[in-house]
């Protein structure tokens, strides 16, 4: 049992390794942007529950898709908050997405 128990747990571990590699599909990344909202003295909107729901569920493999995010108006303030969420990870790909819209 003991042993079964060790395997069951590395598997665990080998699987969360595998998918924390995977980015998420933009239509994955829509749903969690708008899953993280919350409902507050204006309405539905993002604040700082938010930004620590998508720190954990999305990763620097996800920041492509939250780039291409901003241009949708529906999702453009959840886009923000979740490349937020990504702190020094999103710097470097939001500045090269700077410049090649700049030179657009």
């Amino acid at each position: 049992m003991f042993l079964a128990n060790r395997l069951a747990g590395l598997l665990l571990a080998i699987v969360t390794l595998a998918a924390a590699g995977t980015p998420h599909t933009k239509a994955e990344v829509e749903s969690i942007i708008l899953r993280s909202r919350h409902l507050g003295a204006h309405g539905m909107g993002y604040n700082e529950r938010s930004l620590v729901e998508l720190s954990h569920a999305l990763t620097a493999d996800d920041i492509p898709n939250l780039i291409s995010l901003l241009g949708d108006g529906n999702l453009r303030v959840g886009a923000e908050v979740a490349l937020a969420s990504q702190c020094e990870a999103a710097l470097q790909p939001l500045r090269e997405a700077a410049v090649e819209d700049d030179k657009g």
